[in-house]
């Protein structure tokens, strides 16, 4: 198997591996595209504790090239998503036989290897079954999309709710176009105008600088009710201790998947939460929300090309991942599309 290994900071090598696992419960799938996110140019830079070796990639698609047909309802010859979420076999829920409900999911591609190769052996659990409809390049969205419904999920709306969303990135505009989805009225929050202006080409209508001006148009657009909720992303977008200028009393807060990066904990301000009566949801990895997340793809509810910032081949990617470390602060990272 062919795989790009992270050595260090900055140091990107093509190396063999082999892999030899029963096929009883995994299949070898040949990867056909991998998505990566400005969180892997940031390990590549060597931002961040990290333990190398490392294969990046936390996003694939592919093919599966060897199965025993007998344990799945998969088969050879089958395209399948990857989930990157993958349970750590040690917890109670784990050596309960309770997977699905572990404790401590992590991802794959960033403290374990990800799927930057053209063979993977991957638990049969973790695929699952394209519609031709699907193309690769929207397929890698299909994670992000699971996630967003989780977050989401965290929430009580009705039609017409003000949903606020702590960023315009991947993430963010992925929960804003599943709101309004539901019927709901999201307002997205960013500093970065290419994110504002991405999120009006996939017809998200408000999307606002977090700047001095931003609660009187907040309060113009809720006719003085504030937002319902709120989903907070990141710091880059916006600081946590923001959203309480957004949510009404009694509203709620939703910490994604992401938030756990930015120590948000510890920038929460108990005195807020109990003035204004805000209840806080935080929302960790989950391997649910794959089959929702493809009926949605494939139905066109939500857009996900727009948000493809480049694509690259295989042989090409030390100097792919050399060149995002000189880019403006301006530009856009949503995801890039590597095809092997």
């Amino acid at each position: 198997m062919n795989t790009w290994k992270l050595t260090g900071p900055k140091k990107m090598e093509l190396v063999q591996e082999v892999e030899n696992l029963s096929l009883n419960s995994f299949a070898k799938v040949k990867i056909t595209m991998v998505g990566v996110s400005q969180n892997e140019f940031k390990l590549f830079s060597g931002i961040g504790e990290q333990d190398y070796p490392i294969t990046l990639g936390h996003l694939a698609v592919g093919i599966i090239s060897e199965i025993d047909e007998n344990s799945s309802y998969l088969k050879k010859g089958d395209r399948v998503i990857i989930s990157p979420f993958f349970s750590c076999g040690n917890c109670l829920k784990c050596k309960s036989g309770n997977n699905n409900e572990c404790t401590n999911i992590y991802s794959a591609g960033f403290k374990n290897d990800g799927f930057l190769k053209d063979f993977a052996l991957i638990p049969i659990d973790n695929l699952y079954l394209l519609p031709e409809r699907i193309s690769d390049k929207e397929a890698i969205f299909i994670p992000y999309i699971a996630s967003a419904i989780h977050s989401f999920a965290k929430i009580k709306y009705e039609a017409g709710s003000f949903i606020g969303v702590g960023s315009g990135g991947l993430l963010g505009n992925l929960i804003a176009q599943l709101a309004m989805y539901y019927q709901c009225i999201p307002i997205v929050f960013d500093k970065q105008q290419s994110y504002l202006d991405t999120a009006k080409e996939v017809g998200i209508y408000y999307a606002f600088d977090n700047d001095d001006t931003t609660l009187k148009k907040v309060m113009q657009v809720t006719s003085g009710k504030l937002v319902d909720s709120m989903i907070y992303i990141n710091k880059r977008a916006m600081q946590v201790s923001d959203c309480f200028t957004f949510i009404k009393n009694g509203g709620s807060l939703v910490l994604s998947t992401t938030t756990s990066h930015d120590n948000v904990f510890e920038n929460l301000s108990i005195y807020e939460l109990l003035v204004h009566q805000i209840s806080v949801f935080p929302t960790p990895l989950s391997k649910d929300n794959f089959i929702s997340a493809i009926n949605l793809l494939v139905n066109g509810k939500i857009e996900v090309l727009p948000l493809i910032s480049g694509e690259v081949n295989f042989s090409d990617v030390p100097s792919f991942f050399e060149s995002k470390m000189i880019e403006t602060a301006n530009d856009k990272h949503f995801l890039y599309a590597i095809t092997v």
